[in-house]
């Protein structure tokens, strides 16, 4: 049996310790003796496609410290056969959660998440080949927010409303307009209001689960 000396074990035990205050990697995984928060694409009603890995992104950037992300894999799994409405939500999130072993339930979507076009007159030629007349105006708006919820009990912890991020262009009516999907005033405005939604949830997530009794 081979017998490590006491200043080895003593310096093993010291960084131990030290490691429940060091930033935890970014990316999916578990991590044993760590409180977990589940972050799921929710309401349905609300849903935008990818927010949620967005968010997490987002988080870890700024440096998550004291918890971890659920895997993302089994939270998409089983967002799919919940309906999340607003009657049901509280109550598929806390199944949801319990079912991959997560302490909280993070769930963020997108009440305003839109394209408008139209065709508006300008008295100033905007465009040089073109004399003044109809032109295409599109307008983008996003607005995400966020409910926290305590698996174990299903209290509504936090409600988050981000801020209505809004923006207008003119485009010559005779070019193709770009997809909705790919529209780049509509992706920067999206990236802000993600970055919005992280800054507050740094500090907030961190609050509930340091020195709880998830720990």
């Amino acid at each position: 049996m081979v017998v490590m000396p006491r200043a080895i074990i003593s310096i093993l035990f010291a960084a131990v310790l030290l490691s429940g205050c060091l930033p935890l990697p970014a990316g999916e995984g578990f991590i044993v003796g760590v409180p977990e928060v589940a972050v799921i694409n929710a309401p349905r009603a609300e849903r935008l496609p990818g927010l949620a890995a967005e968010v997490e992104a987002a988080v870890d950037r700024r440096g998550r410290v004291g918890y971890a992300f659920s895997r993302a894999a089994a939270v998409r799994s089983r967002e799919a056969v919940h309906s999340f409405t607003p009657a049901r939500q509280v109550r598929d999130a806390m199944q949801l959660g319990h079912n991959i072993g997560a302490e909280l339930a993070l769930l963020v979507g997108a009440p305003v998440y839109r394209r408008e076009e139209g065709l508006i007159f300008s008295y100033r030629g905007l465009f040089p080949h073109l004399p003044p007349g109809l032109v295409r105006q599109v307008r983008v708006r996003v607005e995400l927010r966020g409910t926290l919820i305590e698996v174990s009990s299903g209290e509504i912890l936090h409600q988050l409303q981000g801020s209505l991020f809004d923006g207008v262009r003119l485009e010559d009516p005779d070019d193709p307009i770009v997809p909705f999907e790919r529209d780049p005033a509509l992706l920067e405005l999206r990236g802000r209001a993600v970055d919005e939604l992280a800054e507050i949830l740094v500090g907030l997530l961190e609050g509930y689960l340091s020195g709880s009794s998830y720990e």
